[in-house]
């Protein structure tokens, strides 16, 4: 939070000697000199935060706003961004070559969950020590869950990993 205070340059410390200034509501209010554009703000009880600058022409251009509404509003549009970002992170799905039937049913479904919320899947099959004997078995229980799921998603193909095989299955685009 300290650092949001620090990035955001208001009033006296902006440098530009004219400042395009903008209402609380998006609307145009002008090019004003600096000293013109800081009375205007004192006068509303409001402060002038720039939000950007033109370098070409040299203008600041700066919101018309109490500064504690900036940070609120600029507080919850970051807390959104981030929300979004998150939205569509790598999900990781494990399990080893001897899982019962009803297991890899609960694991299906919650595959099918990732996929339905749009994110991508990664399915470890798992083998330890004496286990790779069993490599032949692990594979097929791995293709019959990419071809479960071959209407909603995309795969890039099962591959051989350190420890077993894997397989990553990408949403397919609803439209």
């Amino acid at each position: 939070m300290k650092n949001d205070f620090q990035r955001v340059i208001t009033n006296g410390y902006i440098r530009a000697n004219n400042i395009m200034l903008i209402s609380e509501d998006g609307e145009k209010l002008g090019v004003f000199k600096k000293d013109d554009a800081i009375k205007k703000a004192e006068e509303e009880e409001k402060d002038v935060i720039q939000i950007g600058f033109n370098s070409k022409d040299n203008v600041a251009v700066a919101k018309l706003m109490e500064f504690g509404k900036f940070m609120y509003q600029k507080k919850k549009e970051d807390a959104e961004k981030r929300k979004a970002q998150k939205g569509k992170q790598m999900k990781e799905v494990k399990f080893s070559y001897n899982i019962g039937d009803n297991d890899l049913e609960m694991k299906k479904e919650k595959i099918e969950k990732f996929l339905r919320d749009g994110h991508p899947v990664k399915i470890l099959g798992q083998l330890r020590g004496r286990e790779n004997i069993f490599a032949n078995k692990l594979y097929e229980r791995l293709e019959s869950i990419e071809q479960a799921f071959v209407d909603m998603s995309k795969s890039q193909g099962i591959k051989k990993e350190k420890k077993g095989y894997s397989v990553v299955l990408f949403a397919k685009i609803k439209q």
